[in-house]
């Protein structure tokens, strides 16, 4: 067993393997369950990375004006996790009033304004599809366990 060790790309094929195994974990997780990681910049800065349906995402949330987002202070980490429904399954792909500001291949990164007199709230949106993770770092993860480098011999 320690011969398969021996070498580099074997070793970053089970390091790229591993990886690619915890996404795919949280993959099928995010079909029942949305999971949340959320940090507080300031009182009216809000940073959140998470984990749906539609992919992995980051989103920040500025009050621009009005009162600040927080009356009382808070953590300044806090994790939520909460059920999927059938509404934010497609959270936030099918937006429709969002300014997208590129959408390619999977990757989709935007602004959405809210104004409710007297606030004004700005959420800039960058989202990335599972698929588009796991799939390459199948391929790399195989090719790096299964095909062994050739010994060239040099002159």
């Amino acid at each position: 067993m320690s011969q398969f060790f021996k070498g580099w790309r074997r070793k970053i094929g089970v390091a790229t393997l591993v990886v690619t195994l915890v996404l795919m974990g949280g993959w099928v997780n995010s079909l029942s369950e949305i999971d949340q990681f959320c940090v507080a910049e300031n009182d009216r800065t809000l940073h959140v990375l998470y984990s749906c349906p539609a992919g992995i995402g980051w989103t920040r949330l500025h009050e621009t004006t009005g009162t600040p987002l927080y009356g009382m202070p808070m953590d300044r980490f806090h994790v939520e996790t909460f059920h999927s429904t059938s509404f934010n399954v497609i959270y936030p792909f099918d937006w429709k009033d969002t300014n997208w500001g590129s959408q390619s291949f999977g990757i989709r990164t935007g602004t959405v304004f809210y104004d409710e007199p007297p606030k004004t709230r700005e959420l800039r949106i960058s989202i990335i599809q599972y698929w588009l993770l796991v799939v390459p770092l199948t391929a790399i993860s195989a090719w790096l366990l299964v095909f062994s480098s050739r010994n060239v011999k040099r002159n």
